[in-house]
């Protein structure tokens, strides 16, 4: 048995549709998976390894960053001809998430002024707001690791270049003594790899679209 605590939307977003492919290579391991937002207390609790936010740095705790991350728009395709400036975010709906808003931040690097905040849905999940812009009901600002899999099916797209750092990128936690255990290093190294494979067809499918934009702007019959 290998018990794993994560963040609800990590589980919803990351973990969940990625889990098939850790099973079937490793169908020895039984995984019980926990979600909730406290951090977990390895010393009292039976959990084996963890996905946490912060800077690393964990007293005891063994702990590796999953990912580069960013944050930025994302929206349905559908909603892409409706955005072709950031100030057009003006009459569009914005998705808020509650307790950790950056609309603020990205406006402001965005130069763009006059957009009402007070206005739009808010959640508590990053991943209700992800799936209600999947649902092609507004523009939610999102981490690029729990939206990749969206924007590579073509569920979300990118409206807009500009992007915000992460302060406090996802690490993968377990207590010192117990990093080395096979079934720990096993689900840790798959969980990189999968992380690894995500950042590659993400950087190819922008290239791709870097060098999509870059032919029309030349083509000289549109």
């Amino acid at each position: 048995m290998l018990s794993v605590s994560v963040l609800p939307s990590f589980a919803v977003k990351w973990l969940m549709p990625r889990l098939p492919r850790f099973l079937s290579a490793h169908p020895d391991v039984d995984l019980r998976v926990s979600a909730f937002e406290r951090l977990v207390k390895f010393d009292t609790e039976d959990v084996d390894l963890g996905v946490r936010l912060g800077n690393g740095r964990w007293p005891g705790m063994h702990a590796v960053l999953l990912m580069a991350d960013e944050i930025f728009q994302v929206c349905s395709p559908r909603l892409l001809a409706r955005l072709r400036r950031p100030r057009d975010l003006a009459r569009a709906n914005l998705v808020h998430m509650d307790g950790h808003n950056k609309w603020d931040d990205w406006l402001a690097k965005a130069g763009v002024a006059g957009v009402d905040l007070t206005r739009g849905m808010v959640f508590d999940q990053v991943s209700f707001g992800i799936n209600a812009a999947i649902d092609g009901q507004g523009v939610v600002l999102a981490r690029l690791s729990l939206v990749v899999e969206d924007l590579l099916a073509g569920r979300l797209a990118r409206p807009f270049a500009i992007t915000l750092p992460i302060d406090k990128p996802y690490y993968i936690v377990c207590p010192e003594e117990t990093a080395q255990l096979p079934k720990v290093q096993r689900f840790r190294d798959w969980m990189l790899a999968e992380a690894a494979r995500d950042l590659e067809r993400w950087q190819a499918l922008a290239r791709s679209a870097r060098a999509s934009r870059k032919m029309s702007a030349t083509d000289p019959h549109p």
